[in-house]
């Protein structure tokens, strides 16, 4: 981690990144860019109410999202083994991988906060197949997601 994090703003570069999914296998923002971006959210865990709203949010706009060919790539902040338990929950696999930033690199990163309490933001990012941050949603509401242009 940097003692200081670049300004995370629209029209800027996303820090690019490689983490573990739920089975400990690398996922990178970078394989995540191509055909035309990706939507980058991120939740403190799978034990948030707030933040499974945000991962559920996804999943219904998943269709509307995939078929712009834009991908979804979530990160949470807990260890890998942990990020399974949201596919427990539901009765069909998440169509879009959820990995694990347990030392919370990633959201310093992208400055979003690591509090662990209901009342912090849980942002999105639409992140273009350049790198460049175009939108950042501050929103768990799956309208809001229309705004990416996706």
């Amino acid at each position: 981690m940097t003692p200081s994090a670049p300004s995370i703003k629209i029209g800027s570069k996303a820090p690019d990144f490689t983490l573990p999914d739920k089975d400990g296998t690398p996922v990178s923002l970078q394989d995540h860019l191509h055909p035309n971006g990706v939507v980058t959210a991120f939740i403190h865990g799978v034990w948030c109410p707030a933040c499974m709203s945000h991962v559920a949010s996804l999943r219904r706009a998943y269709w509307f999202i995939s078929r712009e060919k834009v991908n979804i790539l979530v990160v949470a902040q807990q260890p890998p083994e942990s990020v399974d338990n949201f596919e427990f929950s539901q009765t069909a696999p998440l169509p879009f991988p959820i990995v694990a930033d347990e030392t919370g690199e990633v959201f310093s990163m992208y400055d979003v906060s690591n509090e662990h309490d209901l009342h912090h933001d849980r942002p999105s990012f639409f992140i273009d197949q350049d790198g460049v941050i175009q939108k950042i949603n501050k929103s768990v509401d799956t309208d809001a997601l229309t705004p990416f242009g996706v």
